[in-house]
């Protein structure tokens, strides 16, 4: 068996990463109410981050990114690494997310400014950050889509915060994962790689792209 599946605390991050998937469905749909929703949400947030700071997994996502940084400033590198995402997109439903979603909403190329970006994840710490960054502007998202009068752009509205959701959360699983199925890449600069593309598109799904 592959070590995802035996590593407890990499075990206990899975089952937080899918129980904040689940939390930001029921509060996006203010069940069973708007406050208990919002308060299990804010829950799942700070057990997902004691997840992703327990020594082994910090560990993990350390070695991740320091192994994996600076591998992307060669363009050829970053092209090879949109294609290696599908090994990531794999893994995908351990991370709370649905596999054929991911697999759709990636397929279709996703925007990489990865030079552009202006919330670097280069550490644990960082990671971090972002994910209480991302929390914040989806539930200022989500409240302000709950404002809109018309049902279609709204649920269109939640619909692309929920993208972002599931790319956050994507992309806190790439960190951990690191793929070992590589011949072209060393398995961490992949990892990373598709790490910073899923939170840099949840920036944009959740927050909206600042080009448009």
């Amino acid at each position: 068996m592959n070590w995802y599946t035996w590593d407890k605390p990499t075990r206990e991050l899975y089952q937080a990463l899918k129980e904040y998937q689940k939390s930001f469905s029921r509060y996006s749909a203010s069940s069973p109410s708007l406050e208990a929703s919002r308060q299990r949400f804010d829950w799942a947030r700070d057990n997902l981050i004691a997840s992703v700071e327990h020594p082994k997994v910090s560990e993990r996502i350390q070695h991740v990114i320091t192994s994996g940084d600076g591998l992307l400033e060669n363009n050829d590198i970053i092209s090879l690494m949109k294609r290696e995402l599908a090994l990531e997109i794999n893994l995908s439903h351990f991370f709370g997310t649905n596999k054929n979603e991911i697999k759709k909403q990636y397929d279709k190329n996703p925007k990489l400014n990865l030079e552009d970006n202006d919330n670097p994840v280069d550490n644990v710490d960082q990671c971090v950050a972002e994910i209480r960054r991302l929390h914040g502007e989806t539930v200022k998202n989500i409240e302000h889509a709950r404002s809109y009068s018309d049902r279609l752009p709204k649920k269109k509205r939640k619909r692309d915060i929920q993208k972002g959701v599931s790319s956050m959360l994507f992309g806190t699983g790439c960190f951990v994962a690191n793929s070992y199925a590589l011949s072209l890449l060393p398995p961490s600069s992949v990892s990373y790689g598709a790490g910073l593309i899923a939170f840099h598109q949840a920036s944009r799904d959740i927050i909206g792209d600042k080009d448009e």
